[in-house]
C-alpha cells in the first residue's frame, strides 16, 4: 500500500486529478446498484407478504377491483308476468263477453238469461264461461296475486276475487272445492279450485266464469291473454 502511496505521488497533477475522478465515479456507481438491489429486495419482500393474503392486493390492500357476482348489491330484477288463461286444458267458451266489435250472432251468445222464481231477465255477460268436454277440470290463478274475497252467491256460485298490481282483479266464479282462503298470497299458475255449477251457468254443467277488472272496469279476457300486466 506504501509503495503505491509513493508512487501516486510521483505523478503529474493531470494523472492525480483523473485517479480522483475516477474513484469518484466507482462510489456514485457503487452506490447507485446498492440502492437498486435494495430496491428490488424491498419489492420481492411485499409479493411475499401479499402472496398469501386473499385480502390484499396491488390497490392499496382493498381487494373490490374484481366484483364478486355472488355479493353483488344490485337488485334483482323481477321478470313481469303476462296474463294467462285460468285453466291448463283445452276448453271451449260457451258464453261470450259482450263486445260490440263481436258479430251479431257473438254477441247474441253474450246474453244471459237469469230466471227467478218470479221473472226473467236478460243481462250483457261481463265475463266468460268456460267448458271442458272431459268434464270437471282445474282452475288456476291468470296472475299472482292475493286473495281479497271469497263469496258464496245466490246467483254465481262460489267465487275467489283475486287483487293484483296495477289495480287488476279477476273473479273466478261457479266454482267447486276452492282451495284458497281470504289474504293467501297465490301465484300465477296456482290452483284456486275446480269448475262447478251455479244459477249463472245454468245449462252449461260444469263450467267458470270468469271475469277481469281494471280500476273496476270490466275487460273481455280473450282479448288481454299473453299481454304484459303493466300493458293491460
Amino acid at each position: 500500500m506504501s509503495k503505491f502511496v509513493k508512487k501516486i505521488s510521483s505523478w503529474s497533477p493531470e494523472a492525480k486529478t483523473g485517479l480522483v475522478l475516477s474513484l469518484a465515479a466507482t462510489v456514485v456507481l457503487g452506490g447507485v446498484l446498492l440502492f437498486e438491489s435494495n430496491a428490488v429486495r424491498d419489492d420481492y419482500d411485499d409479493s411475499i407478504s401479499t402472496s398469501g393474503n386473499p385480502n390484499t392486493s396491488s390497490n392499496g390492500g382493498n381487494n373490490n377491483s374484481t366484483p364478486n357476482p355472488g355479493t353483488s348489491d344490485d337488485p334483482v330484477v323481477q321478470q313481469e308476468e303476462s296474463f294467462v288463461k285460468p285453466f291448463t286444458v283445452e276448453t271451449t267458451i260457451s258464453r261470450y263477453y259482450y263486445d260490440m266489435s263481436y258479430d251479431k250472432e257473438t254477441r247474441e251468445q253474450a246474453i244471459v238469461e237469469l230466471s227467478t222464481g218470479k221473472s226473467t231477465k236478460y243481462i250483457k255477460s261481463v265475463g266468460v264461461d268456460y267448458t271442458y268436454t272431459g268434464g270437471e277440470f282445474n282452475v288456476v290463478a291468470s296472475l299472482s296475486g292475493t286473495v281479497q274475497d271469497i263469496i258464496s252467491d245466490p246467483t254465481y256460485g262460489e267465487m275467489v276475487c283475486i287483487m293484483h298490481d296495477h289495480d287488476i282483479m279477476t273473479i273466478y266464479a261457479s266454482l267447486k272445492n276452492v282451495k284458497v282462503k281470504e289474504g293467501d298470497e297465490v301465484k300465477q299458475g296456482a290452483t284456486i279450485g275446480t269448475s262447478g255449477e251455479s244459477t249463472y251457468t245454468a245449462g252449461l254443467g260444469s263450467s267458470l266464469h270468469f271475469e277481469v277488472l281494471k280500476e273496476s272496469k270490466h275487460l273481455n279476457p280473450e282479448k288481454i291473454y299473453s299481454t304484459l300486466i303493466s300493458n293491460i
